[in-house]
C-alpha cells in the first residue's frame, strides 16, 4: 500500500447506511433493465449562456433526470460543458462523478489540459451529492443501501442519455467515457451497458462494490450493527453482486484502456486483474497507490482520452 493510502485511512467519514437496507427491492426492479445492452434516449439538455475564459468556454446544461429512482432534489441534473474556444473539436469525454465528490473541481482539474487539446468535457452532478443531496443527509453519508443502489442507476441512466445526447448533437464527433475510481466503474458500466461504439478509459476501478465498501476502508463508515438486524453481509453481497462489472458484458468497443494502481489501498489490484481478465486487456500499472494515481498520473489517463480520439480501432 502506498502512504497517501496508508494516511487517508485515519480521515473521519460520513456514516453510512444509518437507516438500514431500505427499499431495494424497489431499486432492483428499476434496474433490471439494463443489465443487458440497449439503446438509450438522449437527455433534454438546457444549455445557459456560455462564459468563456482563457480558452475555455463554460456552460452549464439541465435536464429532468430520467430515473425514477431519483429523491425530489435529484430529480433536476446539471451538466457542466468545457469546450475549447480555440481550434477544432476532435471529440467528446464523458466524465461521471467518484465517490463523494460535491461538485466539479475534481474532474476539472484531473481532465481540464484536455480541452486545450481539442477535447470538450461533460461533466455530470452526482445525484445524492453536493447540490443533488437528499434532505437530512450529512456529506455523503447515504442513509441506506437502497440509496447507494439507487444513486448507481440514476448516475447509469443519466450518464447513458448523456452519451446520447452527444451522439444526437453531433454524430460525427467521437465519444469516449472516462473516469477515476468510482467515475472509472460507472464508465464501464455505462459502455457496457450501451450497443454502440463507446471507448472507454478507467482509471483505479473496482470490479464491484464489495472490495469498497465491504472488504475494503469504507466497509469501516458502515452501520453494520443496524445491517445486521435486517441480514448483513449475507444480504448486502449479492445486492452489490448483481451490479458488477464482472456481470456484465465487455464494452463492445475495442477501445478499452484500464489504468491500474499497483499500491493502492482502497481498491485491491487484484480488482484490476479480474477487469483485464474479463475485458481481455493488458492492464496499464502504474506505479502508485490510489490517491497517488490521482494526484501525479493524471497525464496517463489524459493521455489514454487522446489515444482512443485519434487511433483507429484494433
Amino acid at each position: 500500500m502506498h502512504w497517501l493510502d496508508a494516511m487517508w485511512l485515519y480521515v473521519p467519514r460520513d456514516r453510512l447506511f444509518a437507516g438500514g437496507f431500505g427499499d431495494c427491492d424497489r431499486v432492483m426492479k428499476v434496474a433490471e433493465p439494463f443489465l443487458a445492452p440497449h439503446e438509450a434516449q438522449p437527455l433534454d439538455l438546457k444549455w445557459g449562456a456560455p462564459v468563456t475564459k482563457n480558452g475555455v468556454e463554460r456552460r452549464l446544461g439541465t435536464a429532468a433526470s430520467p430515473c425514477p429512482l431519483a429523491v425530489v432534489e435529484s430529480q433536476q441534473l446539471t451538466v457542466l460543458r468545457l469546450t475549447p474556444t480555440d481550434g477544432p473539436v476532435r471529440g467528446r469525454a464523458i466524465l461521471p462523478p467518484s465517490w463523494s465528490e460535491q461538485d466539479f473541481r475534481m474532474r476539472e482539474r484531473l481532465y481540464l489540459p484536455l480541452v486545450k487539446q481539442g477535447v470538450e468535457l461533460w461533466l455530470l452532478e452526482a445525484p445524492f451529492f453536493g447540490l443533488r443531496r437528499p434532505k437530512g443527509q450529512v456529506g455523503v453519508g447515504l442513509r441506506t443501501v437502497a440509496d447507494l443502489l439507487a444513486m448507481g442507476v440514476c448516475s447509469l441512466m443519466e450518464l447513458r442519455g448523456m452519451v446520447a445526447a452527444a451522439r444526437e448533437e453531433e454524430p460525427s464527433l467521437p465519444v469516449v467515457l472516462s473516469g477515476f475510481s468510482m467515475a472509472g466503474q460507472f464508465s464501464a458500466q455505462v459502455a457496457a451497458t450501451l450497443p454502440w461504439d463507446v471507448p472507454v478509459v478507467t482509471m483505479s476501478p473496482s470490479d464491484s462494490a464489495i472490495p469498497v465498501f465491504v472488504e475494503g476502508p469504507i466497509s469501516k463508515s458502515v452501520d453494520w450493527k443496524t445491517l445486521e438486524k435486517e441480514g448483513g453481509k449475507e444480504r448486502l453481497v449479492p445486492l452489490l453482486e448483481q451490479f458488477g462489472l464482472l456481470n456484465l458484458a465487455p464494452p463492445p468497443s475495442k477501445k478499452k484502456i484500464l489504468l491500474a494502481t499497483r499500491r493502492d489501498g482502497i481498491v485491491p489490484p487484484a480488482a484490476f486483474e479480474r477487469i483485464a481478465g474479463h475485458w481481455k486487456v493488458e492492464p496499464r500499472w502504474l506505479d502508485w497507490g490510489h490517491l497517488g494515481g490521482f494526484l501525479f498520473a493524471g497525464s496517463s489517463l489524459r493521455q489514454a482520452v487522446l489515444e482512443t480520439l485519434t487511433q483507429p480501432a484494433a
